[in-house]
């Protein structure tokens, strides 16, 4: 079950699509479960068993800081059961979701904890501990997403490029406080002349991709209804069937849309004449940015690759090689310009969206949180955790 919430997402289906993989008819797994719900908040719970665990392990190997968090973010928990990534809280009824959220911010304080003694021992420089602690969990999370998106890839160069990212971050010199260009490709909420036809259309198009995809990333691709984007939108579902057309054209439609703007900063990236550093800090800022601004809001690829057409998940293979291979080039740039420090290239470009994958997931914070957020994870990416080498 957490095998395919990891990639379908939660869905009405879900009984239905996983009772053949385990040999069982679906009235079958009600002996062992209640509902849908029951086995969504066991999988989740098991997931915080899962980390909680591994957490407790690695602060128990060492006095040191550095290494427990290094630990936990290089434990192999390849022999055991995939654990479900927690992503689809919103899936839940309000006491299950209550009782997961406080699993898992038990989690985060812990990691919280560890930050903030750092930064006291002034072995750490003073970012947000709550902000850091997400991008740790993003980080130990993002393995069998990353294996989805990216089908093919070496899963082995995460745990080196998490900390990579973690401790040291990117930028060669560290000490210099982070130079913040303008957003490198800005995205507006949509306009649009209101006697020309086609721009109207083209704009409530836009309009609701921009809902969709608020939603797929508030509450996941396979728990979010038409009728959710419908009553966002204060639409019948008859409109977005006109404009986009059903369920599955609504995705591909959200995917699309996001891999168009992520090819666009990684362009605008490229032909940037600024210090490589300061690049990667514009190009992370605007990404999560993108994925948490609701008035341009754009899907942040997380569970629920298995939902895409056949078509599109082909499409999206070739993106993800497409970015992989711009960012390489960005990363060479600056190991060249001497912005950024030699790094294991391949290795940081295959972690690093774990490092802000969890920041979609909050679209409703003000939007002041929501920038915070994005300078503070800029700030981890390229400056680290770490005050010394």
């Amino acid at each position: 079950a957490s095998r395919h919430l990891n990639t379908m997402g939660v869905s009405v289906e879900w009984f239905g699509e996983i009772a053949p993989e385990l040999g069982l008819t679906r009235p079958a797994i009600y002996k062992y479960f209640v509902d849908r719900e029951d086995l969504l908040c066991r999988c989740y719970a098991d997931a915080c068993d899962v980390m909680g665990a591994r957490l407790d392990t690695a602060i128990s190997s060492t006095s040191s800081i550095v290494e427990a968090l290094s630990a936990f973010l290089a434990s192999d928990d390849a022999a055991g059961p995939e654990p479900a990534v927690l992503s689809e809280m919103m899936a839940l009824p309000p006491g299950k979701r209550d009782l997961i959220w406080s699993r898992q911010r038990a989690i985060i304080e812990q990691l919280a904890d560890l930050i903030q003694a750092g930064i006291t021992a002034k072995l750490f420089r003073p970012l947000d501990p709550i902000v850091v602690s997400h991008a740790i969990l993003g980080m130990a999370s993002w393995t069998p997403i990353y294996g989805r998106w990216a089908p093919g890839s070496n899963l082995d160069l995460i745990d080196v490029g998490s900390r990579e990212i973690l401790f040291q971050g990117l930028a060669a010199d560290r000490s210099a406080p982070p130079t913040k260009l303008a957003p490198l490709a800005p995205l507006t909420a949509p306009q649009a002349d209101i006697f020309n036809r086609e721009a109207v259309d083209a704009a409530k198009r836009e309009g609701i991709l921009i809902a969709a995809s608020f939603q797929f990333n508030r509450r996941g691709i396979g728990a979010t209804r038409m009728e959710d984007v419908a009553a966002a939108l204060g639409l019948s579902k008859r409109a977005i069937y006109h404009h986009i057309g059903q369920k599955q054209d609504l995705i591909d439609a959200c995917v699309e849309r996001a891999y168009a703007h992520f090819l666009g900063v990684m362009e605008a990236a490229e032909r940037s004449d600024a210090p490589r550093a300061a690049v990667v800090y514009a190009a992370v800022r605007d990404i999560i940015w993108a994925a948490s601004e609701p008035n341009v809001c754009v899907l942040a690829p997380h569970v629920g690759f298995g939902l895409l057409s056949a078509d599109q998940r082909e499409a999206v293979s070739g993106y993800a090689q497409q970015l992989t291979n711009g960012y390489r080039r960005v990363l060479e740039q600056g190991v060249a310009d001497r912005s950024l420090r030699p790094l294991p290239i391949d290795a940081v470009v295959a972690s690093l969206p774990g490092a802000f994958s969890w920041a979609a997931n909050r679209p409703e914070q003000p939007a002041d949180v929501r920038m915070h957020i994005a300078d503070q994870l800029a700030t981890l990416v390229t400056h680290g955790l770490c005050v010394s080498n």
